[in-house]
C-alpha cells in the first residue's frame, strides 16, 4: 500500500499518459526538503574544509535566481544552518549572495528584500556577522514595513523577526510599522526576548 508508505503526504494522480504520478499535498513539505538539502550541502562542504566561494552548488544558485518565490526556502535554510556552529561564517557569505542576487531581480521590491534578510537573520540566530550587512538591505539603517502587504497569519512571525533584529543590533536607527496594528501584545513581541 504505497499510500501508507508515503505517510499520506502525496496526492495520487493519473497523468495524460495514463501513468500514476504522486505530488506533494502541501508545498511547504517540498520547500522544507529543498531547504534541508541546501543546509546539508553547506554543512558537508564546511566539514570538508571548503571555502565560502565553493559552498554554493549550481542548484543553490538557481534557487537564488528564483527569488522571491524561493524566499521561504532560504529562510528555512538559514534556520537549519543554525544547528551547526561551524556554518556561522558561511551564513554571511550566503546572505551577501542573496542580497546581490535580489538587486538584479525585477520581481523583488525593497520590502521583499528587507523582509527576506531580516527573517533570514532571525532564523539563523546569528546576529553578529549578519547584522554587519544592514546597510545592504535598508535605507539609512531604517526598517520600513509601513506599506507591507502580508497575510494576517504572517504578522506575528514578522514582528518577532523584526524585534529580534532591533534588540540584537545597535545599528538599527529607525523602524516603521504603521499598518501592523501594534497593540500591547504586538509591542511585547517587539520588545521581549
Amino acid at each position: 500500500d504505497l499510500d501508507f508508505r508515503t505517510f499520506y503526504l502525496f496526492n495520487k494522480e493519473v497523468n495524460e499518459a495514463g501513468k500514476t504520478v504522486y505530488t506533494f499535498k502541501e508545498s511547504i513539505i517540498l520547500e522544507y526538503l529543498v531547504a534541508h538539502y541546501q543546509a546539508l550541502e553547506c554543512i558537508r562542504k564546511v566539514a570538508n574544509g571548503k571555502g565560502e566561494d565553493s559552498v554554493l552548488t549550481a542548484a543553490m544558485r538557481d534557487s537564488m535566481k528564483r527569488l522571491p518565490g524561493t524566499g521561504d526556502i532560504w529562510r528555512m535554510t538559514f534556520g537549519l544552518l543554525n544547528m551547526d556552529a561551524n556554518t556561522r561564517e558561511i551564513q554571511k557569505f550566503l546572505l551577501e549572495e542573496i542580497i546581490e542576487e535580489t538587486k538584479h531581480a525585477d520581481a523583488m521590491n525593497s520590502f521583499d528584500i528587507t523582509a527576506l534578510c531580516v527573517e533570514s537573520i532571525y532564523e539563523s540566530q546569528n546576529i553578529g556577522a549578519l547584522a554587519e550587512l544592514i546597510d545592504e538591505f535598508t535605507l539609512n539603517e531604517t526598517l520600513n514595513y509601513s506599506n507591507a502587504q502580508l497575510q494576517a497569519a504572517r504578522y506575528p512571525y514578522t514582528i518577532c523577526a523584526v524585534g529580534y533584529l532591533v534588540r540584537a543590533s545597535p545599528e538599527i536607527y529607525g523602524l516603521h510599522m504603521s499598518n501592523f496594528n501594534l497593540n500591547e501584545e504586538r509591542i511585547n513581541m517587539l520588545a521581549d526576548p
